[in-house]
C-alpha cells in the first residue's frame, strides 16, 4: 500500500513539474520585461520636464504622445513579425527599437548647455525631428513586443499553468 501511495505520489510531483517546466524561460522573459519597460518608462517620466526646462515647453507630452500612436500601429503589424521571426526575435528587435527614445534624450540637453552654438546638432528643429521620431520607434517597438510576450508566454505554459504564467509576467511588466 505504501509502495502504491509513493508512486501515485511521484505521478503527482512529475505532473506539476511538468506543467511548470518552462518557468525558467517565463521568468527570464520577466525579469527582462521588468527592466527594459523600467528604463523606458522612467525616460517617458523625465521627458516632460527635461523638455519644459530645457525651452521645448510641451514636447515631452507630445513624444509620448507619439509613442502610444506607434504602439498602435507597431501592435498590427505584429502578427506579421511573429509569423516572419518568431516571438523570441519580435520581443528582441521590439526592445531594441525602444533605445533610440532613451538615447535621444541626450540631444536636448547637449542643445541646453550649448544654446549659444550655432551647430546643426543643437538646433530645435533638429532636436523636434529626432525626439518625434524616436518617440515613434518606441511605441512600434513596445507595440511589437508587448504582443510577442504574450504569445511567448504562452507557449511556455500548459493548460494548467497558464493563468499563474500571465499573472506572474504581468506582476513584472506592471511593476516597471
Amino acid at each position: 500500500m505504501k509502495a502504491l501511495r509513493r508512486a501515485s505520489q511521484s505521478v503527482k510531483d512529475l505532473r506539476a513539474n511538468e506543467d511548470y517546466r518552462n518557468f525558467r524561460q517565463a521568468n527570464h522573459c520577466s525579469l527582462s520585461f521588468f527592466g527594459i519597460y523600467t528604463a523606458v518608462y522612467s525616460a517617458q517620466n523625465l521627458q516632460g520636464t527635461l523638455f519644459d526646462h530645457a525651452g521645448y515647453g510641451p514636447l515631452g507630452l507630445i513624444s509620448n504622445s507619439i509613442a502610444y500612436v506607434g504602439q498602435g500601429i507597431g501592435s498590427i503589424f505584429c502578427v506579421y513579425y511573429l509569423q516572419r521571426i518568431g516571438c523570441i526575435k519580435s520581443m528582441g528587435w521590439g526592445s531594441v527599437l525602444s533605445l533610440p527614445s532613451i538615447i535621444a534624450l541626450i540631444l536636448p540637453t547637449l542643445a541646453y548647455y550649448y544654446q549659444d552654438s550655432t551647430n546643426i546638432l543643437f538646433s530645435s528643429y533638429l532636436v523636434y525631428i529626432v525626439t518625434i521620431a524616436a518617440s515613434f520607434l518606441n511605441g512600434f517597438g513596445e507595440g511589437i513586443s508587448q504582443p510577442a510576450s504574450g504569445n511567448y508566454i504562452s507557449d511556455c505554459a500548459t493548460e494548467k499553468s497558464k493563468g499563474f504564467f500571465f499573472a506572474y509576467f504581468w506582476a513584472f511588466y506592471m511593476g516597471s
